[in-house]
């Protein structure tokens, strides 16, 4: 343990198994695979013969049995043909119309989520393991305070920076796709959130009405500028420092593609999970 608000995930200790009925994985994946010179969603591009929505959800049905698709209009059919095929009967979808945003797709789902935690996970963070959801879990379960849990890796040329003060507590979110300007290292976020969901929405909703979140350079209502808002600095928000740089990596680049296929095939060739 580092202190109160940030625990090492090497120094954590969790025996306790997961109920899979105590949260629902909301899961946004309105985005094209345009980057990778896909003309399909980017969720359905293969990843050694599978789509990437396989991968991801191998690991995330360790944790829960329910879902929720954020989808696209020219997307949903193929995406849904493909989940009936991986999940029959245990998922939900929302249409987001326009790409207005993370912060936007999560707050569609409200109506589709009925438990009390939600886990949020960007739709191309395939290399997340299952050890580190569940000790996520672990963590978030051990106090009802606490409205969000948070695994986050220090490393170098950081996408996004989590800026906190002599405390710990979280006060500001540096982006780069908004063009801000972040430090040569810094604490980056991993693409998972585990939230207290009806707070959650009320947070998404509060700042939706008075455009808080924007990016100044994308217009996106962003979740990530939002963070702050569940810090109280006093244990609100819990962090497990992970250290395996892997499963921060999002794909946007066929380098990605190659780099995570190899290291998908090596987890399987060895059953880890």
């Amino acid at each position: 343990m580092l202190n109160r608000l940030i625990y090492d995930i090497n120094d954590y200790n969790c025996n306790s198994i997961c109920d899979n009925n105590s949260l629902t994985a909301i899961i946004p994946a309105a985005g094209k695979g345009s980057r990778l010179g896909y003309n399909k969603p980017k969720i359905l591009y293969p990843l050694l013969g599978r789509p990437l929505i396989f991968w991801l959800v191998n690991s995330i049905k360790e944790v829960t049995e329910n879902f929720v698709f954020i989808l696209s209009p020219s997307g949903c059919n193929e995406v849904i043909s493909v989940l009936n095929g991986i999940i029959p009967n245990k998922f939900d979808v929302v249409i987001q119309n326009n790409p207005t945003g993370m912060a936007d797709a999560i707050l569609l789902s409200n109506l589709k989520v009925h438990t009390d935690n939600s886990l949020v996970i960007w739709g191309d963070q395939v290399c997340v393991s299952s050890k580190t959801l569940k000790y996520c879990i672990h963590l978030h379960n051990s106090s009802n305070n606490i409205l969000l849990t948070l695994p986050t890796i220090i490393k170098n040329n950081p996408y996004v920076q989590i800026i906190r003060n002599n405390e710990d507590k979280v006060i500001s979110i540096m982006l780069n796709r908004e063009l801000e300007k972040l430090s040569p290292d810094g604490e980056n976020d991993c693409g998972i959130f585990i939230f207290k969901s009806k707070e959650m929405f009320e947070i998404l909703k509060y700042s939706k009405d008075r455009s808080i979140g924007v990016g100044g350079n994308t217009h996106e209502f962003n979740l990530l500028p939002l963070l702050p808002f569940f810090d109280d600095g006093l244990g609100s928000l819990r962090t497990l420092r992970i250290h395996d740089d892997i499963e921060s990596i999002g794909i946007n680049s066929l380098e990605d593609v190659n780099f995570l296929e190899s290291i998908l095939k090596q987890r399987n060739k060895y059953g880890i999970k």
